[in-house]
């Protein structure tokens, strides 16, 4: 017998109100418990440099324009601080996409454990998903961990809800917020989430993730027809700036005093003079050794992930 149709509303009340709690509100909550008690700051100071390019603090006026990152959102940060220039709205824009890329994640896991587990059981796999994978960034948000958060979310999102058209377009739209953000880390974030989006579909994970990787791969192709020659300049030196300073690729080989100031200007964040440290020094100057990685860079690297998963799982067991 089927159930009573004032039984049948009140249950699909009650599920409906358990997904709002759990999906929507719950993020929100734990975003301010992190806020209230420890604070919300900004890892590098490149974000700090980043927010007052846009505001207009170190340039004549608002730059609507980074050429390497927040492709066509320094244009609407910049409009913004013109018309309300005492809102953080850089701050406010990073913490709105990670909250959205909370909403995601908890909306795919919501899927997949609903009915499977206790309501409380279920809420406590999200409070401990956010508490390691979300709560240092809601501590110290940058605009690198951000996309690769919202690519990660946004293609597993976009995996778990490939029947539907609008929501398949949802996922795809973070992703290239995320895209937009940072390009590479973007990238990096849609590598990373594949063996989720497998588990989740299956084969037919292949359409959004050859879909966000195709856009990805237009919107690349479109930034490189558009660059002037300086903008393709500052590029290839961020890039170089990147795998010396950030990932440890590199290895300074100076050949000339020059190289050697050059050299020594790049390892202190010294980048105003490009007479100095420009396209020139990195192609003659820095190179990658295939001998050194594997010895000495790689091990490093290796060793490093493995203190900090392990750290990470201690406290997870810890928590259970």
């Amino acid at each position: 017998m089927g159930q009573a149709p004032g039984r049948s509303f009140s249950y699909m009340k009650k599920v409906y109100v358990t997904k709002l709690l759990l999906v929507w509100v719950l993020p929100i909550l734990l975003l301010l418990f992190t806020w209230i008690l420890f604070g919300c700051y900004y890892e590098s100071n490149d974000d700090v440099a980043i927010s007052q390019v846009i505001r207009g603090e170190t340039a004549l006026a608002p730059v609507a324009d980074l050429h390497l990152y927040f492709h066509g959102l320094a244009s609407v940060l910049a409009t913004l601080y013109r018309i309300w220039p005492a809102i953080p709205w850089y701050g406010l824009l990073l913490y709105l996409l990670l909250y959205v890329s909370l909403v995601l994640v908890y909306q795919v896991l919501y899927d997949v454990l609903a009915g499977k587990v206790s309501v409380l059981s279920l809420a406590c796999c999200l409070i401990l998903i956010y508490w390691f994978a979300w709560q240092q960034t809601a501590l110290l948000i940058n605009f690198t961990r951000l996309p690769i958060l919202l690519a990660g979310t946004g293609i597993l999102y976009a995996t778990s809800q490939r029947k539907h058209f609008f929501s398949l377009a949802v996922g795809l739209a973070v992703v290239m917020l995320g895209w937009c953000i940072r390009p590479s880390a973007a990238i990096l974030g849609l590598l990373v989430a594949i063996p989720g989006a497998w588990w989740l579909a299956g084969y037919r994970a292949f359409l959004p993730v050859i879909s966000a990787g195709a856009i990805m791969a237009v919107a690349a192709g479109v930034l490189a027809l558009t660059y002037s020659r300086s903008e393709n300049t500052r590029q290839r030196i961020d890039v170089g700036n990147a795998y010396y300073l950030d990932y440890a690729l590199y290895q300074p080989q100076p050949v000339t005093a020059a190289d050697s100031l050059g050299v020594l200007s790049v390892a202190n964040w010294a980048f105003g003079d490009s007479t100095v440290v420009n396209e020139q020094l990195y192609e003659q100057s820095f190179r990658f050794d295939k001998d050194l990685f594997p010895k000495q860079r790689l091990p490093r690297k290796a060793m490093s992930t493995y203190y900090m998963v392990r750290e990470h799982c201690v406290w997870f067991v810890f928590c259970l």
